[in-house]
């Protein structure tokens, strides 16, 4: 008779593990999770209270005042004070806190879903974005529109401070510059000092305009835009920028 080995009893367990699917795997460590179920238990009452409250349990808080009923504490039995069940008490207009909370809990959760949603959708495709520019390089006009954008959007900062913003299209117009001028002093120090001092002098020079106090702060933000852009642009750079983001 054949033995098995535990080396042999291993190779068979991966083997059918490896055909699980990562959504079952994950709901069976979930499941014998002691702490996972009580939470996910919290979670689901907390939302299926909320959904059926909401189609099952009429509420409109623009009638909801009895000054009858005003500050009552809290009470699960009526008595001849209070002829309802108020569990959480009432607010100063009388109306049950409770019941508040429970409706409340749809605007929350409405509100909770759109936000998640608009994020996913502008993540996804940022994430979209970056991963196909990943491993491809980018021409010569991407570069340009690429840096342009980017210096729009870091110069609208001092641009917002000096209330000039003019000064953002002439951050955008030294974005052109340096993805024009790509190969020029490229992995150089003196490139990255080159734009900085351009991006002091826009920055600066125009926050003068304003006060020495605004052209000292516009002038540090202007070098460091101008460091910026004057970095080597490729598809690692923007997928790393959106990725960072």
């Amino acid at each position: 008779m054949t033995e098995i080995s535990h080396n042999d009893i291993g190779e068979v367990d991966f083997a059918i593990r490896e055909h699980r699917s990562l959504w079952i795997d994950a709901w069976r460590r979930l499941i014998s999770n002691r702490t996972a179920r009580i939470g996910m238990a919290i979670v689901a009452i907390f939302v299926l209270t909320t959904v059926f409250a909401h189609f099952f349990w009429e509420y409109d808080p623009r009638i909801d005042l009895d000054y009858s009923l005003k500050l009552k504490s809290p009470n699960l039995f009526p008595t001849e004070e209070v002829e309802s069940i108020h569990p959480f008490g009432t607010d100063k207009l009388g109306r049950d806190i409770f019941r508040r909370v429970i409706h409340g809990g749809w605007n929350s959760l409405r509100v909770g879903l759109v936000a998640v949603g608009i994020s996913l959708l502008i993540g996804g495709l940022f994430g979209l974005l970056a991963g196909f520019y990943e491993s491809i390089g980018l021409s010569r006009a991407e570069k340009i529109f690429l840096r342009a954008v980017i210096g729009m959007i870091l110069g609208a900062l001092p641009a917002w401070i000096a209330g000039q913003f003019f000064q953002a299209i002439l951050f955008a117009a030294l974005g052109v510059v340096a993805a024009v001028f790509d190969k020029f002093l490229v992995g150089k120090p003196t490139r990255v000092a080159f734009f900085g001092g351009i991006g002091l002098l826009i920055g600066g020079g125009i926050g003068l305009l304003v006060s020495p106090a605004v052209a000292l702060v516009c002038g540090v933000l202007g070098i460091a835009i101008g460091a910026v852009l004057s970095l080597p642009l490729g598809g690692t750079f923007f997928s790393s920028t959106v990725m960072r983001g």
